[in-house]
């Protein structure tokens, strides 16, 4: 099986799939154990390039070139080239949401399938005025 020259059981299958997928270099932030760049292409919809920074302790921070204006599960950002994902609650229970056991493979099919969520999303808004969307959701303040 393929993965990223040097890479652990945690990027198995990575280089397969995702190719082009960078491994971005460690930073002198000590809370960051890995960080990665990625183009994803979602069916339909334009690519996006995408950043994933996970940390040793809590949620990836997963951010996304692209708009963000009126997508409900983007956190609002000062950098406006990218905003985060919002892609589970924090307190979801571990059977809802991504862990670092799952490995990088399937949290890079947890956002394609965000994107093409948010695709049909703003086709949707950009066609009939209104949207809803198409995957699970908890309450938004």
């Amino acid at each position: 099986m393929e993965s990223i020259p040097g890479s652990s059981w945690f990027e198995r299958g990575v280089a397969t799939a995702y190719p082009d997928l960078e491994r971005l270099p460690s930073s002198a932030n000590t809370a960051v154990r890995d960080s990665y760049r990625v183009v994803i292409f979602p069916e339909r919809f334009q690519p996006r390039c995408v950043e994933i920074t996970i940390p040793h302790r809590g949620d990836p921070i997963i951010c996304v070139d692209g708009p963000s204006e009126g997508l409900p599960h983007r956190y609002h950002s000062a950098n406006s080239a990218s905003a985060p994902l919002c892609m589970w609650h924090p307190n979801d229970p571990q059977h809802a949401r991504w862990t670092r056991n799952d490995g990088l493979l399937a949290l890079l099919g947890l956002i394609r399938t965000h994107l093409i969520r948010e695709g049909f999303y703003l086709e949707d808004l950009r066609l009939t005025g209104h949207a809803e969307w198409l995957g699970p959701e908890a309450p938004h303040g």
